[in-house]
């Protein structure tokens, strides 16, 4: 007996998991999608732009889809020659709002520790993080 138990156990573990059935119609189903550090920069969008599809595809069809960045929103250097980092600038802050925009979704921002480096830019850092919270529709 104990070989026949140790043989079913093993053909269960070789066995392909059972598949996630989500039914639209339950109240409780939905998608989240999570992006990790975007750090976009404007001089290279097109591996972000093709990221995006990527995600678009997974969500499309999906119940209830949002999305969840994970903060660092822009890339820590300077990527305009404004001899300025790019992260934590109006102009980041305007290129990740269009770029989470694209998805079509709802989406969230949860900050990340490079995404209030606008320090060139603004006087404070209360100033920093209130362009953010507009720019990234947080208010």
């Amino acid at each position: 007996k104990a070989r026949v138990v140790g043989t079913k156990a093993l053909a269960i573990a070789d066995a392909p998991p059972p598949a996630l059935v989500i039914s639209e119609d339950d109240p409780s189903a939905f998608t989240l999608g999570i992006l990790g550090d975007l750090h976009l920069d404007p001089r290279d969008t097109e591996h972000s732009f093709e990221g995006r599809e990527h995600m678009k595809k997974a969500l499309d069809g999906a119940p209830r889809p949002f999305m969840v960045s994970l903060g660092d929103l822009g890339e820590s250097k300077d990527c305009n020659e404004t001899k300025q980092l790019f992260s934590g600038t109006t102009e980041c802050f305007k290129m990740a709002r269009e770029f989470l925009d694209g998805f079509g979704v709802k989406f969230d921002v949860v900050g990340g520790n490079h995404d209030l480096e606008g320090i060139d830019e603004f006087g404070t850092d209360e100033q920093n993080l209130e362009a953010y919270l507009h720019h990234l529709g947080k208010e």
